[in-house]
């Protein structure tokens, strides 16, 4: 029996105790409820009125079934404690109040076979995230992986609210349908519209709709997947070097993507004067422009400007040194 059963368990007994001294002593209600709580607590008081025979019998079968489900009830209590069930509690409780001061988190609507794949992801790099779910039944996996999560349709906006949808930095929606995906981008977007929004689109019809719904980008599994099938066929090499450099665990070198502030020390240098690839061991091997164009693997003598967003490769240690200097907090 669970523990929520058997607090509930206790007051039910409690009344059925004042309700059976009632009727068979007709003793006033105060009265039967105080005999109620010194017999099953056994705190050795004695009889508050004399008993009789029927009202000893009664006594006895009270004893009997009250005392046990107290001390079981104490007894399960003091168990999920020394199993760390309590901590659990506590967690949720403390991860629903974080959840209140989160900024610059990742949304994850959904949690099927690509959500899982995206959290395991997150959750690898240190990278605050919140899973919108649908299934009461995933909880338990949530609180054991000590994921941050609300349970409710995506598609609702007191549930993206409660998300913290205002303060977030993305919002991936990954539901099975593209009707769900299109009405979560819509919801988001009128919500939030500065808010990157990455929704998945299962029918290619469907992706000119999610962008004019306000998404930031769509993307299509089978399409992706598709492409990789393709070139792992004909360029077998580079898909093997492309996935050791964006597998940190593979390679000790990261992709990363830089936004230039205006106070940075690069900001108004070319990529020649600026000297990277020396100074920080690092090579950029694209530039997105504030205009959206993306350039690849940008000229020595292009200007760095504010605003620019610098996709870099480099190892990792070195990458953030370089973010430092992108922000403007070193030189």
């Amino acid at each position: 029996m669970k523990l929520k059963h058997l607090i509930f368990a206790v007051p039910i007994l409690i009344v059925i105790g004042a309700i059976g001294y009632k009727l068979i002593e007709g003793w006033p209600w105060i009265d039967s409820f105080y005999m109620t709580v010194i017999t099953l607590f056994t705190v050795g008081f004695g009889e508050v009125h004399p008993l009789s025979y029927s009202g000893r019998i009664f006594t006895i079968f009270l004893i009997m079934f009250g005392i046990g489900i107290v001390t079981y009830t104490f007894w399960h209590a003091a168990q999920l404690a020394l199993e760390g069930k309590l901590r659990t509690l506590f967690y949720i409780r403390r991860s629903q109040w974080d959840m209140k001061e989160m900024k610059n988190h990742h949304i994850i609507c959904g949690f099927g076979r690509m959500g899982h794949f995206v959290v395991y992801e997150l959750q690898k790099h240190n990278i605050p995230l919140l899973v919108v779910e649908n299934n009461e039944e995933l909880k338990k996996e949530f609180e054991t992986r000590k994921i941050p999560y609300v349970i409710g349709d995506a598609t609702e906006e007191e549930v993206l609210i409660q998300a913290g949808v205002m303060n977030a930095k993305s919002l991936s929606t990954l539901l099975p349908t593209d009707a769900e995906n299109l009405y979560v981008t819509l919801t988001a977007r009128s919500l939030n519209p500065h808010l990157y929004i990455l929704a998945r689109a299962l029918d290619e019809k469907a992706e000119k709709k999610l962008l004019r719904a306000g998404a930031s980008k769509v993307i299509s599994p089978y399409r992706i997947e598709g492409s990789k099938i393709v070139n792992a066929l004909i360029k077998p090499h580079v898909v093997e070097f492309m996935e050791l450099v964006t597998d940190r665990a593979s390679l000790s070198l990261s992709l990363e993507e830089m936004k230039v502030m205006k106070r940075s020390s690069i900001t108004g240098q070319s990529i020649r004067e600026a000297n990277l690839r020396k100074r920080f061991g690092i090579i950029i091997v694209g530039i997105k422009k504030p205009s959206g164009d993306m350039l690849f693997n940008p000229d020595p003598d292009l200007i760095i400007e504010e605003e620019d967003i610098l996709i870099t490769l480099g190892k990792p240690e070195d990458l953030e040194k370089f973010s430092l200097v992108c922000q403007g907090e070193a030189k």
